[in-house]
């Protein structure tokens, strides 16, 4: 082995935390290369550096961490180096190169290691969790609607997704019929003057919740914008209201006259 056990509790004496991480970090296999050579092991470890000062980065960031540690002609560790911010004062990652060296490593002759790279295979679902016998059924019956109203009772007032799939139908809404909108309007009684086209936007109150009813939902009916166009709405009024007298007459107003245009054309 590169290093001894007992050379190894010598060096990290006290570093409980150290030894601790460093056990973590070489069973998860973060151990990246290893070298051994002229009394001196090299190595990669994946390390996860922390950046609280450091506002461009997130608190924790993943990267590689080069290092060495140097040994006596003894086999005893003389010094560890990291590119860790904790340096050499025997971080987790040192542990960690030590700990494989210790265990992996079985001669103290050159060598050199590095991590197969991992390739990730997709497996079915029948592949992850093979099932035992072929006519499983967990349960001893049929399932009926009476079980599914059942569970739809249990369900309900819970916020999960087997709710809303489990949810009957919904049941179709009534379509009203819309009111013709302001330009359709124009274009219907512009032929018989201003007179008639002023007369036809009139809504009576069963009209006016008919509209109301045809645009439920607003932005998301499209039926709202129709009926927006050309009519007073709380967008606009509020403009109306506060005016205490007109900036200029209301026949040199830009859209009165446009009005106008369209209505006598």
């Amino acid at each position: 082995m590169a290093v001894s056990l007992v050379h190894f509790t010598t060096f990290f004496q006290g570093e409980h935390k150290s030894l601790d991480r460093g056990e973590k970090h070489y069973k998860s296999g973060h151990v990246e290369s290893f070298s051994y050579a002229s009394g001196e092991m090299i190595g990669v470890v994946h390390a996860s550096v922390f950046t609280l000062f450091l506002k461009s980065l997130p608190n924790v960031y993943s990267c590689l961490a080069s290092l060495s540690i140097s040994l006596r002609d003894d086999g005893s560790i003389l010094r560890s180096s990291c590119e860790c911010p904790v340096g050499d004062f025997k971080c987790s990652h040192s542990a960690a190169l030590a700990i494989f060296g210790m265990r992996e490593v079985s001669v103290t002759v050159e060598c050199r290691w590095k991590k197969p790279a991992s390739t990730k295979v997709s497996m079915p679902v029948s592949e992850l969790y093979p099932q035992v016998e072929e006519t499983y059924d967990a349960l001893t019956r049929d399932v009926t609607e009476e079980d599914m109203d059942w569970f739809r009772s249990e369900l309900c007032g819970t916020q999960c997704g087997m709710t809303w799939l489990l949810s009957p139908e919904p049941q179709p809404q009534p379509q009203y019929q819309a009111l013709p909108t302001v330009p359709q309007l124009v274009r219907e009684h512009r032929a018989r003057g201003l007179e008639a086209v002023l007369a036809s936007l009139g809504l009576s109150e069963d009209q006016r919740l008919a509209v109301q009813t045809a645009t439920m939902g607003q932005r998301a009916n499209p039926q709202w914008q129709q009926h927006r166009q050309g009519r007073l709405t709380a967008s606009n009024f509020g403009a109306v209201l506060s005016r205490r007298s007109l900036p200029i007459p209301l026949e040199e107003d830009p859209w009165w006259t446009e009005f106008r245009c369209r209505a006598q054309c």
